[in-house]
């Protein structure tokens, strides 16, 4: 029977050790990719914070110059990288942490912002094709403006979302 009893205790032992070892190795493991990936996040809101204020100057500007009589569309090129956030979100183990949470929510945002700017683009280079004589055309330039007007509070909304999130992350 100790023939039998000695190395069954030692070996259920050994994977015990080995089971808790492997349970406590995964969660440091996933608290390293959290705070690696909320540190990414926090240099990737860096740089989009450029881009979207950006985006607001110029929405502004011709917003100044449309209430001037100016009635100049913008036509928007630039792009509101996320690379980060949509390539390494999957990867998390975790998602309970309220960082977390609210880079998602600030990452919808974004999208949100991007997908109107968009939108705003095409617009406008429709109104721009449209024959000066349409009757239309005065309507739709400013639908134009109130669609530029909700762009810009749209960004401000995300530019204070970023101002509160960036101090929680690590850097």
């Amino acid at each position: 029977m100790d023939h039998f009893a000695v190395p069954a205790a030692f070996t259920i032992l050994g994977a015990t050790i080995g089971f808790i070892l492997g349970r406590i190795n995964q969660r440091l493991d996933a608290r390293k990719s959290k705070n690696n990936f909320l540190r990414a996040i926090g240099i990737e809101l860096r740089g989009l914070q450029g881009h979207l204020k950006d985006t607001k100057d110029t929405a502004d500007e011709a917003l100044a110059d449309f209430k001037n009589g100016k009635s100049e569309l913008v036509n928007f090129t630039d792009s509101y990288e996320s690379t980060i956030f949509t390539t390494q979100f999957g990867k998390l183990a975790d998602l309970s942490d309220e960082r977390i949470l609210n880079a998602v929510e600030l990452y919808s945002d974004i999208g949100a912002a991007q997908s109107h700017r968009d939108r705003l683009s095409s617009e406008g280079m429709a109104i721009v094709q449209l024959d000066s004589g349409d009757t239309s055309r005065q309507t739709r330039v400013e639908y134009y403006f109130k669609g530029l007007e909700h762009l810009s509070v749209i960004i401000w909304i995300v530019q204070e979302k970023i101002e509160r999130l960036l101090p929680k992350l690590p850097t």
